[in-house]
């Protein structure tokens, strides 16, 4: 999704669960989040990227990667721009607008021509997420395979099987950094439960020549961080548009992977507005200590109520940690 010049969209569900807060006490009990401030310049639009800076800085295996960065051994733009975000006092300063510019240098660098995160329009937060992601493994090249094998590091293995008894295991494969679920299901850890369920796929069995034959997934190896995105968006053939999915979808705290590894939440990104040519991205950041989420709204910082139960029909995008990463 790419969407048009940015609107402020109806805020539906989402602010009827925020109590504003914004005095020092606040910050201090927050001093162990990373909090891009989402303070817009005059017609530039950040609240995509600056979502996206916020879910990533904290992970806290890209937020150990950056303490230990030596900016004297190369010059990396990003890598930098995220270690100044990610050791920034003054809030007023922290925003995304520089590594944006910096991402989009980058992909028109590598030919990616399409991708035009500079130019005041509304962009799909997923979407500079993985551009982000994708330029700063090649910014560090040297240590991307074992960072990036850290950071995320999921294996997984598709078998196809066949009613005749015909069964083969196909080559073990890396698990994206970003994985869709469909809205289909009434909560993330159902989304992700089917994202692993077996289906049919279109395949000629070798062997007694259906078309069709069962792939399953299995997990080899565990991801250390999970980004899911939910398919909120659609393509209507009929009416030859895009649409939006307001499904409500329930996002607990914490999700169990199929081999039963837990995961904790880290951020959701929601994104407010009733299709996809417009809207406005905020992301909830999750305070472990407080048992509190926290809501970076524009230039609005403050506390997600107590009666939030983790039900939306905004929420996009979620990261979750494995629990021994914490």
């Amino acid at each position: 999704k790419k969407s048009d010049q940015h609107k402020q969209a109806p805020t539906r569900q989402s602010n009827r669960n925020i109590t504003m807060s914004k005095n020092n006490e606040f910050l201090e009990m927050n001093k162990d989040l990373i909090m891009i401030r989402f303070s817009n310049p005059s017609r530039k639009n950040l609240c995509f990227s600056n979502a996206a800076v916020s879910s990533l800085l904290n992970v806290p295996i890209l937020r150990k990667f950056l303490s230990e960065y030596n900016m004297q051994i190369d010059e990396n733009p990003i890598t930098e721009e995220l270690v100044f975000l990610a050791n920034v006092k003054n809030l007023s300063e922290a925003s995304s607008q520089k590594i944006r510019e910096i991402v989009q240098s980058s992909c028109f660098q590598a030919g990616q021509l399409t991708k035009d995160f500079c130019n005041n329009h509304q962009h799909d937060s997923g979407e500079f997420m993985q551009s982000l992601l994708e330029h700063f493994w090649n910014e560090n090249v040297q240590l991307a395979n074992t960072f990036k094998e850290d950071m995320f590091g999921g294996v997984s293995q598709d078998t196809l099987s066949c009613v005749c008894g015909y069964r083969v295991k196909l080559a073990h494969e890396h698990m994206s950094e970003i994985i869709p679920i469909q809205t289909g299901a009434e909560s993330v850890q159902r989304g992700l439960e089917d994202f692993f369920c077996a289906e049919n796929i279109a395949w000629k069995c070798p062997i007694c020549a259906k078309q069709t034959v069962q792939k399953s997934h299995t997990i080899i190896l565990e991801p250390s961080t999970l980004i899911l995105q939910l398919m909120r968006y659609n393509f209507d053939y009929v009416k030859n548009e895009a649409t939006k999915i307001h499904d409500q979808i329930l996002c607990s705290p914490s999700i169990l992977m199929p081999s039963g590894s837990i995961y904790s939440l880290v951020s959701v990104i929601n994104h407010i507005g009733e299709d996809t040519t417009s809207g406005h991205y905020n992301v909830m950041l999750s305070n472990k200590y407080s048992n509190k989420y926290v809501l970076l709204d524009d230039s609005n910082i403050s506390y997600v109520a107590d009666d939030y139960n983790g039900k939306s029909d905004v929420s996009y995008i979620f990261t979750y940690v494995r629990d021994t990463e914490i």
